[in-house]
């Protein structure tokens, strides 16, 4: 029997848990970037530039995405996912997990969805199989796991 898609609730669930991550981490790269600048003494205490620089967005982006594909490559799933005892598989034959690549373009997608008023989110209510449009644009599926006995 295949696994079972994961419903909304759960996704967005796992996905509030995964926020509180998500802004631990984007606390920790503030007081990194911030420590840094004092560090190199930064003339007066001015901080506008450092958060207006693109380099430091970059910074910023890189970590938040590197949650994901450290915790996706890895297990397939976010601490948020594995409270909600759901996984990202890969669709694609042989595979036993998920590519970078494709754990790379769901992060693209997935934000592109969110942004959408959740359209991509949205998109699994009409959805035969019941997948999301990030799990159709990155041949990856979010499924439940059962609970252990």
């Amino acid at each position: 029997m295949p696994p079972r898609s994961a419903p909304l609730w759960r996704r967005f669930a796992a996905l509030g848990y995964d926020s509180l991550i998500l802004m631990a981490l984007s606390m920790g790269y503030g007081a990194l970037i911030t420590s840094v600048k004092v560090a190199f003494g930064t003339p007066g205490n001015d901080y506008r530039p450092m958060l207006q620089s693109p380099l430091y967005f970059i910074g910023w982006m890189s970590v938040l995405i590197g949650f994901f594909l450290y915790s996706w490559c890895r297990s397939g799933q976010t601490i948020g996912m594995r409270s909600w005892r759901i996984q990202l598989i890969s669709q694609v034959p042989n595979a036993k997990m998920v590519s970078i690549k494709q754990a790379l373009l769901r992060c693209l997608f997935g934000s592109l969805g969110l942004l959408c008023i959740g359209a991509g989110y949205w998109y699994r209510l009409f959805n035969r199989e019941g997948h999301t449009w990030q799990d159709v644009m990155t041949q990856t599926s979010v499924v439940l796991i059962p609970k252990l006995k």
